[in-house]
């Protein structure tokens, strides 16, 4: 098989390390909208990245998605220091660029969150494209509509391309668009479950990524 042409990454859980934030969030809304205690397993085996069909799940439904999100941010940029990159992320993306893969990123998060936090991390340079939720429409993955939109900025076929996350979905979506997959071990769920999905490729991190471009 041959090397991928380009690599798309998910944000959170692949490249940011924001798990155990997430869900300190959804635990206090959970608590302030009287919907219940979850666990951190919990969390990890239910979560999706469709995170209005998550809030559905526990019963705050479709009205209730304007309050619950604004106080997910509300809480989120309170909380923010307490989230980072993973040490392979930089070192990972350096390496990338050197060799001239052209590196897109692809998340479910809102543009003004995810340019507002690759700009105070100094990333913004590495992605020739970032593909956030509105410009999908809010058409949550497992849609391929964001990849197929950072393939086409980055003017790549689907086919060469390799997307990396750490959801179901992510993998799930990847196939859609006719993505190589990959998954890490680093975000929400649980590589049992992502391997169900049956990615390309199963990572322990990042890092490992770079070993597919050598």
């Amino acid at each position: 098989m041959d090397k991928p042409k380009a690599v798309l990454f998910d944000w959170d859980g692949t490249l940011y390390d924001s798990v155990k934030l997430c869900f300190e969030i959804y635990e206090e809304l959970f608590e302030r909208f009287g919907a219940g205690k979850i666990t951190f397993e919990e969390f990890r085996s239910d979560f999706s990245g469709d995170y209005h069909r998550y809030q559905a799940k526990h019963g705050l439904g479709e009205k209730m998605w304007p309050k619950v999100d604004a106080a997910w941010y509300d809480i989120y940029y309170a909380k923010q220091d307490g989230a980072k990159l993973f040490s392979k992320t930089k070192p990972t993306l350096m390496a990338l660029e050197k060799m001239g893969i052209p590196i897109g990123l692809v998340t479910n998060a809102t543009k003004k969150r995810i340019e507002g936090e690759l700009s105070k991390l100094g990333l913004l340079g590495y992605f020739g494209t970032v593909a956030a939720i509105e410009d999908a429409e809010w058409e949550f993955k497992p849609s391929p509509r964001l990849i197929n939109i950072a393939c086409e900025e980055l003017r790549v076929n689907k086919g060469d391309a390799l997307y990396i996350g750490d959801m179901a979905e992510d993998v799930i979506a990847g196939k859609r668009a006719g993505a190589r997959t990959g998954v890490v071990a680093t975000g929400v769920h649980t590589i049992r479950k992502l391997a169900l999905e049956e990615p390309d490729f199963i990572f322990e991190n990042v890092g490992d990524v770079l070993g597919v471009f050598v």
